[in-house]
């Protein structure tokens, strides 16, 4: 059985690379996948640095399921203005829950004995987004032409006279 790839339905590796350095930033979570782990469930969460110098840039950061480890993802809720009560076990759910939703915090360099040093969110910083800041995503999402309710992957639908072109 061979496995089909058809190369323009890839996304582009996401801007600005890798984050590799500690810095104050506003994040989003762009993706959220379920793995099993050795002790417990978790979530691989790819957060997208959406303001400033590292815009573009991302890191991703694991969210243990285990219930000593939910404090993790609790923090990251209520930081995303979370208050609400969601089915983990409902991927659908978790991605609405979660995903494109403004925060802000610190990324931290980590060593790890096994997988050497790595960017990850400390979460301990993790709070909602200031006045200030959301003005400055809602001039982010303008410049990039998406709404917030559209999301930041997803750019804005254009009219038909947007794409009207007389010659």
């Amino acid at each position: 059985m061979s496995t089909m790839f058809d190369p323009t339905q890839v996304e582009d590796r996401p801007n600005g690379g890798k984050l590799t350095e500690s810095i104050e930033a506003i994040f989003i979570a762009e993706s959220m996948e379920r793995n099993e782990g050795k002790r417990a469930p978790y979530f691989n969460v790819c957060f997208r640095v959406i303001t400033g110098p590292h815009s573009g840039a991302y890191l991703y950061d694991n969210m243990s399921l285990s219930e000593k480890a939910l404090w993790r993802l609790g923090k990251l809720a209520v930081a995303m203005g979370q208050t609400e009560t969601v089915d983990l076990d409902d991927d659908d759910d978790v991605a609405d829950y979660f995903l494109d939703r403004e925060f802000a915090g610190w990324s931290e360099i980590e060593s790890d004995p096994q997988w050497g040093d790595r960017t990850r969110l400390n979460v301990q910083t993790l709070r909602p987004l200031s006045k200030d800041e959301r003005k400055a995503v809602k001039a982010v999402y303008k410049e990039k032409g998406t709404s917030h309710d559209e999301g930041w992957r997803t750019p804005k639908a254009t009219t038909e006279s947007e794409t009207d072109v007389p010659f």
